[in-house]
């Protein structure tokens, strides 16, 4: 998932991963995972605010997991 930089900060990455979470949530799934690189602060601060969830590391990213 990705926003482009003219559209950054107005909300839509959230909006992008609520979509995400909810569809998720409604096809019965129980978790969903992700990889976030070093150095993206905006966007770990968007799956911290998710409750997403350190569970390992690849290379230059973490992965996170949030339980649905």
């Amino acid at each position: 998932m990705a926003v482009l930089a003219p559209y950054r900060g107005h909300g839509l990455g959230s909006q992008l991963l609520d979509a995400c979470i909810a569809a998720l949530r409604d096809a019965g799934h129980t978790a969903v995972s992700l990889s976030v690189e070093d150095g993206n602060s905006v966007a770990r601060g968007l799956y911290d605010t998710r409750n997403f969830r350190p569970v390992g590391r690849v290379g230059g990213s973490d992965t996170l997991l949030l339980r649905l």
